[in-house]
């Protein structure tokens, strides 16, 4: 390969990363449905409920991410943050139980 067509690949690996990011938090969204359904049932409230939480958690997360890579702009700290976030979304599932129970 060339090295203008390597350093065309390199740039477009941040919008990749992005673009594969958002495709899963659009399927989250979905599943968060799913296990919400059994529980709620699946109405107009219970869908403007979770893109509600869905786009606050977008808003929220652009804006703390944003700042993290501004103080600390490197790709292990991007790669700590998609961790970060993959825990904090498998940590649903252990919740579901005792949050089900509560209410």
């Amino acid at each position: 390969m060339t090295p203008k067509l390597l350093n065309i690949l390199a740039s477009l690996k941040p919008y990749l990363i992005v673009f594969v990011a958002s495709a899963c938090g659009l399927i989250l969204e979905i599943v968060a449905a799913r296990i919400l359904a059994p529980s709620i049932g699946v109405s107009l409230y219970t869908w403007t409920s979770i893109i509600g939480v869905v786009l606050a958690g977008i808003s929220i997360g652009n804006y703390v991410g944003g700042r993290v890579a501004d103080r600390f702009p490197s790709p292990t700290t991007l790669g700590i943050i998609l961790l970060a976030g993959g825990l904090t979304c498998l940590s649903v599932l252990p919740l579901l139980g005792v949050v089900s129970a509560v209410f």
